[in-house]
């Protein structure tokens, strides 16, 4: 069955953007619940992320993140 590109942003992509979101997020010494409130996720979410649990489909490479200001 073939699938759309929504679908696959939707469950591939979105959760790898918030998994490395909240990594940096925890380097940046912020809490799992004040990243949820951030991102606008639970706690949950966030402890799925961060374990690998969720989100760890797609890895991006070391050059692609940068400061934003």
């Amino acid at each position: 069955m073939m699938k759309f590109p929504c679908e696959i942003i939707v469950w591939a992509v979105l959760p790898s953007i918030r998994a490395a979101v909240a990594e940096e997020l925890i380097k940046k010494g912020l809490s799992q619940n004040e990243i949820s409130k951030t991102l606008g996720i639970t706690q949950a979410d966030v402890s799925q992320y961060t374990s690998k649990k969720r989100g760890s489909r797609l890895n991006f490479s070391a050059g692609c993140e940068k400061e934003i200001y």
